[in-house]
């Protein structure tokens, strides 16, 4: 009689990826199968004038990683992160929103896909162009 045994995950780090990369952004969409989020850093801005007349600071975001997965296992992710986020502001306190950090805001754009879905884009960015452009 076989004997049944419990399971354990070894997760493993494929080497080359165990310092993982760095992201100060994130870009999250979705269709009705998938989640994609696209960790972002943003790069040095750049001032531009709009045909308006207005000035504005344009902040390239570069994706430096992108990972697509299933509405189940973004739902994990989400638990799993609430949970760790609480004991971590049970250790060192709170975590600040980063709308609390001058010239940031948070944006969620409603945008169509190549294929006429509608999915939303949620990130953060410079609110306005800095003294620099004036």
């Amino acid at each position: 009689m076989p004997r049944e045994y419990p399971e354990v995950d070894d997760v493993r780090m494929p080497e080359g990826r165990t310092t993982g990369v760095y992201a100060n952004g994130l870009a999250i969409s979705f269709s009705p199968l998938d989640f994609t989020l696209d960790f972002l850093v943003g790069l040095t801005g750049e001032p531009v004038e709009l045909p308006d007349g207005q000035r504005v600071l344009i902040r390239p975001q570069e994706v430096v990683a992108r990972m697509r997965a299933n509405p189940s296992l973004v739902w994990e992710i989400a638990r799993n992160l609430t949970e760790a986020m609480q004991q971590y502001e049970d250790r060192f306190g709170m975590i600040r929103n980063l709308t609390d950090y001058e010239n940031t805001e948070l944006l969620n754009i409603e945008t169509e896909d190549d294929n006429g879905q509608n999915e939303w884009i949620h990130f953060h960015c410079v609110k306005e162009a800095d003294e620099s452009l004036g």
